[in-house]
């Protein structure tokens, strides 16, 4: 009897045991389960310049099929997203122009930045250049139909200080027909026929038909820089700086800009 009361003992004993590995096991793998599917599910708000929007496009759906992680991009003039991500905060800015992260960054707003592309600015003429456009000093032509970014854009802002520079922006601004507020806007103006001619970036211009895209020296010797952005304001530091990297790394983000015809700058290795 004794001997049956101690096998029985070490029986429950031994299964209690094992009960208590099997829940601990089963907490572990819940907690490892939550874990990756909190990560899987952490979604990163992306503020991106419209002139951007086909390459972005195409590397946030990589990344998300990559990593599982969603991204919400944020289309629309570099001003003016500067002006959203200022009031509402978010996680990526990548503008068209390096000036603004700087701007942002000088007031504690940028963690980390990466140069991605240049950008080369020049006319935006209907396809066989009709009005046989060619240089700045062309555009004072009577009767021509003008658009131009508004001063909010990076392209804007980029094609007046050129023309200030110049000291011919009074001019300019009695022959403009109407201002845009984003790059692609302006090139959709010339490729619709609404105006005959627009200044725009170079690798915007070339994914339009119906277009050409005619380089001015005046603007082929001042190219702006862009790059992209960690916000101070993201809650998701590690996994914004992440997607930041994936989309300068050369064999990911970088690799698709180029195809699409942008100018990219050297760059540091791709993320694992």
């Amino acid at each position: 009897m004794k001997r049956l009361i101690l096998v029985s003992c070490s029986l429950l004993f031994i299964l209690g045991g094992a009960i208590c590995w099997l829940l601990q096991d089963g907490r572990r793998e819940g907690r490892r389960g939550a874990d990756h599917a909190a990560d899987r599910g952490e979604e990163l708000l992306v503020y991106c310049a419209a002139g951007f929007r086909k390459p972005m496009v195409d590397i946030a759906r990589k990344y998300e099929v990559k990593f599982g992680v969603p991204i919400h991009l944020q289309f629309g003039g570099s001003g003016a997203l500067m002006s959203q991500l200022e009031l509402a905060g978010g996680d990526v800015f990548l503008p068209a122009d390096e000036t603004y992260l700087e701007r942002i960054r000088a007031q504690g707003g940028v963690r980390e930045q990466f140069p991605i592309v240049r950008l080369i600015a020049g006319l935006v003429v209907a396809e066989g250049n009709p009005k046989k456009l060619r240089t700045l000093e062309d555009l004072s032509r009577a009767g021509l139909r003008i658009s131009l970014g508004d001063q909010s854009t990076s392209i804007g802002r980029h094609t007046w200080d050129v023309f200030r520079e110049l000291g011919i922006s009074d001019k300019m601004k009695a022959r403009v027909l109407v201002t845009k507020p984003t790059v692609n806007h302006l090139v959709e103006d010339v490729a619709t026929g609404a105006v005959d001619v627009a200044i725009a970036w170079a690798a915007v211009a070339h994914d339009y038909r119906g277009v050409e895209w005619v380089a001015l020296p005046e603007f082929s010797q001042r190219v702006k820089v862009a790059g992209i952005g960690v916000l101070a304001s993201s809650e998701r530091r590690l996994r914004a700086l992440h997607f930041a990297e994936f989309v300068s790394a050369p064999e990911s983000g970088r690799k698709v800009f180029q195809e699409m015809g942008f100018i990219c700058l050297p760059s540091p290795s791709r993320p694992d």
